[in-house]
């Protein structure tokens, strides 16, 4: 989010700084461990790089790919061709849901694995953005869902790069930047379209009437304003 605000702010002058950012980053990468240790989520997300990680973090790391990649591969061979072109929707089994919820302790414990997977998957608590869409939706909403994304991605920087940096108001770039990164982790991180929709129907309203109160005036043509 801030990334996205510093390039709305400064433009292609924000490349400039890629030497620093990269060279900051080598420095935590290199210091973790002899010089300071960073904190378990900074781990988190460096751990890619080779450098003297806790334990803790990579297993952590390792843990969330490990269960991203379980729900994608039970949900493939279990669910997918029965959600189809329309989806399942939220329905599910009552007394399943029941027994989860009065246990979930216990059922976190004894299911691992493609187990676990599964129930999460029909609970739907997909943790897996394209999954959450298919299951629910089917192919004609993950469709209809990728087209809303692109169209608006489109519509707020097709605004913002029409735009002088200085006549960007506050309102756009906080709107701008939240957009942007509600997407990307929707596909990225999250997958919850009930956590999805409200605040990115929010976001793109304020920038909607954003972008109408900020409106240039038309240049009058030959002499008559338009």
């Amino acid at each position: 989010m801030s990334s996205v605000g510093l390039f709305l702010r400064s433009r292609f002058l924000l490349f400039l700084a890629i030497p620093f950012l990269a060279g900051v980053i080598a420095l935590l990468v290199i210091g973790q461990g002899s010089l300071f240790n960073l904190p378990l989520t900074i781990q988190r997300t460096l751990s890619p790089f080779p450098g003297k990680w806790n334990r803790e973090a990579l297993m952590s790391t390792e843990s969330s790919d490990d269960f991203r990649s379980n729900i994608q591969k039970v949900y493939k061979s279990d669910f997918m061709e029965k959600a189809g072109w329309l989806g399942e929707g939220y329905k599910y089994d009552a007394k399943y849901m029941g027994a989860r919820a009065s246990d979930i302790g216990t059922f976190s414990l004894e299911n691992t694995g493609e187990s676990s997977a599964k129930g999460f998957i029909t609970a739907r608590d997909h943790h897996v953005g394209w999954v959450a869409l298919h299951h629910v939706t089917g192919w004609v909403g993950f469709g209809a869902f990728v087209l809303l994304c692109l169209g608006s991605l489109f519509y707020i920087w097709r605004h913002a790069l029409q735009s002088h940096a200085v006549d960007i108001p506050p309102e756009q770039v906080w709107a701008i930047a939240l957009i942007t990164m509600t997407i990307s982790s929707f596909f990225a991180v999250f997958g919850a379209i009930h956590n999805f929709m409200p605040p990115f129907c929010v976001f793109l309203a304020v920038a909607i009437q954003s972008f109408r109160a900020y409106r240039p005036p038309v240049k009058p043509i030959g002499g008559i304003p338009s």
